[in-house]
C-alpha cells in the first residue's frame, strides 16, 4: 500500500491513506493543498506505533530516533503507572500494620519502577521496540 505524505507545522508528517477506488495521483488532487510538497512511500516505510517521531523532509518520511525513544520511554510510564498504584497500596496497609521490612521492600520495587524510564535505549527503531523492561510486565510491542 502506498502512503502520501507531506509536512505539518514544525515538518511533522503527515499522512493520507488514499481510498481504494482512487489513484495516488487523484488522492494527492483531493486530499493535498495545492503546491504543498508531498511525497509517496511504501506503507513499511512508517511505524505508525510511532508516527509523531518523523518529520517530512525532501518529499521522505524521515525518523527522529531522539523523538521515537521518548515515546518509547512514555510507553514505560504508561505501563508503570498501575503497577506504581498498586505498590501505594501495599505500602500503606505496610505501614499500618508496622511491617518496615515490608516496607523497604516495597520502596525498592517503586524505586526500580522509577528508574526504568533512565535506561538507555538502542539508536535504531527495532531495538527500541525490543526493549522493554521485565519489570513491567510483557511487551505490548512483541
Amino acid at each position: 500500500m502506498k502512503y502520501i505524505i507531506y509536512p505539518l507545522e514544525n515538518n511533522m508528517l503527515g499522512v493520507l491513506e488514499p481510498a481504494p477506488e482512487i489513484s495516488i495521483e487523484e488522492a494527492v488532487k483531493k486530499g493535498i493543498p495545492l503546491g504543498k510538497p508531498h511525497g509517496i512511500v511504501d506503507s513499511n516505510e512508517i511505524d505508525f506505533e510511532f508516527i509523531g517521531s518523523y518529520e517530512y523532509k525532501n518529499g521522505k518520511a524521515v525518523l527522529d530516533i531522539s523523538k521515537a525513544k521518548q515515546i518509547h520511554l512514555d510507553k514505560f510510564r504508561s505501563a508503570r503507572t498501575l503497577l506504581l498504584a498498586a505498590l501505594d497500596v501495599s505500602f500503606m496497609r505496610s505501614v499500618e500494620a508496622g511491617n518496615t521490612d515490608l516496607q523497604k521492600e516495597i520502596a525498592s520495587k517503586k524505586q526500580a519502577l522509577r528508574d526504568v524510564t533512565s535506561i538507555d535505549l538502542p539508536d535504531d527503531l527495532a531495538g527500541i521496540k525490543a526493549t522493554w523492561p521485565e519489570i513491567l510486565g510483557s511487551n505490548p510491542l512483541a
